[in-house]
């Protein structure tokens, strides 16, 4: 019915916005409205129509988990949130990615990283830039041993960033920094 697909759509909605609610806030560091916001997310996702909205609560439980240190439980339910590597909320790649390459998993990392560069650049991958996914790429690159890989990834960012706003240096900075260690050389910026 009309009344029910308005009803799907709304929940589709309320979905959406809280995931991004729970994400503005795991990133400022607060996560004491996860929890909570993750059981709502749940909720409104089972009257979704949507695969991602019965899933995505999964997000927000490894926020919560990748803030309180817990990387591998974080990988379990980043997993558990991903319908689709490529096409899928890459945001969650991403955030799976950052908890493999400090539980040292970087070939993992790749292997969830490299499917979000081939998405689309609309609907739900809009959410991580490409620079993003290639500085840590970089950094598993870097912790398979491929630092040819790694260092092209670093270069693509570099020209990327070339105007961008200094804000954002200091997340090249560490990823060089990371890529370096790993590598046992000095990667010039």
């Amino acid at each position: 019915t009309v009344a029910g697909a308005d009803s799907a759509a709304i929940q589709s909605g309320r979905v959406w916005s809280l995931t991004h609610e729970a994400g503005a806030l795991a990133a400022g560091g607060d996560t004491a409205r996860l929890a909570a916001l993750a059981d709502t997310i749940e909720a409104f996702g089972s009257g979704s129509n949507l695969a991602r909205d019965s899933r995505i609560h999964h997000h927000v439980r490894g926020l919560l988990l990748a803030a309180r240190g817990a990387d591998s439980m974080a990988v379990t339910e980043f997993r558990r949130a991903v319908f689709s590597v490529s096409a899928g909320y890459t945001r969650t790649n991403v955030e799976m990615a950052k908890s493999l390459i400090r539980l040292g998993r970087y070939a993992e990392a790749i292997s969830i990283l490299e499917p979000a560069m081939r998405g689309s650049l609309e609907a739900s991958n809009l959410y991580v830039t490409y620079a993003e996914i290639r500085l840590l790429l970089a950094q598993a690159y870097a912790g398979v041993g491929e630092p040819e890989r790694a260092d092209r990834e670093l270069d693509w960012v570099r020209r990327a960033w070339v105007s961008a706003d200094p804000a954002v240096r200091p997340q090249l900075d560490l990823a060089v920094r990371a890529v370096e260690r790993v590598v046992a050389r000095p990667v010039h910026l």
